[in-house]
């Protein structure tokens, strides 16, 4: 059972098995005729959980995910979703999907940043086997306002 976005025809999170081997399918599309086409994909190796990002969002050259400052001189980042699509998704072989099972944290408070540097953004979740996963999302905070004020 994935995340569908279905005005795009991707499907994210989906789990499948080739031969012996489990995998998360991170990002794949259909194309016109039909076809699967996979970017994507890691193989699941025993009881561990998998944490993987979605690719929704905006990233630079770096792989750096773009986040702006709000009119408040804030930082806008919500660690879990943009609008309602989600940035990242954990699933277990045996637990599936516990995304909701997430803990976050931050090389420093959301609230302390300063645009035109990066943060480190750590998830860690562990599944009903007591194994655990972590993965780091690099934020940069931009001010898109800068100089139009």
């Amino acid at each position: 059972k994935g995340l569908i976005d279905y005005d795009n025809d991707t499907v994210l999170g989906n789990r499948i098995t080739v031969g012996d081997k489990n995998y998360d399918i991170l990002d794949y599309k259909i194309d016109n005729n039909g076809n699967l086409v996979s970017y994507k994909k890691n193989e699941i190796k025993g009881d561990e959980p998998n944490i993987m990002f979605t690719g929704k969002g905006i990233y630079d050259n770096e792989n750096n995910f773009i986040t702006k400052v709000n009119y408040d001189g804030k930082a806008s980042f919500d660690p879990l979703y943009i609008g309602s699509e989600p940035i990242v998704v954990a699933t277990d072989k045996k637990d599936g999907d516990i995304t909701n099972n997430l803990k976050v944290t931050y090389s420093e408070k959301p609230e302390n940043w300063k645009p035109d540097n990066i943060y480190k953004v750590t998830y860690e979740v562990t599944n009903s086997n007591g194994k655990k996963a972590k993965n780091v999302l690099n934020v940069k905070l931009l001010d898109l306002m800068k100089g139009k004020k």
